[in-house]
């Protein structure tokens, strides 16, 4: 029975990207299953297989949103729920209005962002920065841009929880476009869905989120 080295470790550890304290475990750590989560490509050709990286891309966020909470508990900080934001209704205004009353921002206020530092924000990404801060700070949702894939891969996906749920951005897309899928997935988010995204415009659910 021949055992690695501790290089060979290391790189076995950076090849499948887990700490090296991963295979000295006696059990395999649980993981979430990431099969319930499809995710909206700008077209619909190509392969439905998640890439490598996109799969790592996930399980990033997972952890990232584990560890959030850990240093919430330490600092004696208490968790917004989400349940509270649901709201089950197929009423695009409806649901339009339940979003606007959340984060308590009316149009009036909204048009301001159009400047930032006195000067006309012509590419958006004040708006894009207000509304990621609106969100989170009122929602308790955790957005997070990523930053390594193809925009012909995913725009964006959410993934409910109960307590800070998380949406995920490609910070490759323009900030429009991230503006669009921040309330797309803010959409799936309150209806109680991780992400459950199609290409398909016949799918109602998508149309609803659009």
């Amino acid at each position: 029975k021949v055992m690695p080295t501790w290089n060979q470790v290391c790189d076995i550890s950076r090849y499948f990207k887990r700490p090296t304290a991963f295979f000295f475990r006696e059990k395999f750590p649980e993981h979430m299953d990431l099969e319930f989560i499809e995710y909206r490509k700008i077209t619909p050709y190509g392969s439905s297989q998640k890439s490598p990286t996109l799969t790592l891309t996930i399980r990033e966020a997972i952890s990232r949103r584990k560890i959030f909470l850990e240093l919430m508990e330490d600092m004696h900080h208490s968790s917004v729920s989400f349940s509270q934001f649901r709201l089950n209704s197929k009423d695009i205004h409806k649901l339009a209005n339940h979003l606007r009353t959340m984060l308590e921002i009316d149009l009036k206020e909204q048009k301001t962002w159009l400047y930032h530092n006195g000067q006309k924000d012509t590419a958006h990404y004040n708006f894009i920065n207000q509304w990621k801060d609106q969100i989170s700070s009122k929602l308790g949702v955790l957005i997070f841009e990523i930053p390594r894939l193809p925009l012909s891969e995913m725009r964006a996906m959410c993934i409910y929880f109960d307590k800070h749920p998380i949406i995920l951005l490609n910070s490759a897309d323009s900030p429009n476009g991230r503006i669009f899928s921040l309330f797309h997935e803010l959409t799936h988010l309150v209806l109680g869905e991780s992400a459950i995204c199609d290409v398909d415009k016949n799918n109602s659910t998508e149309w609803l989120c659009n």
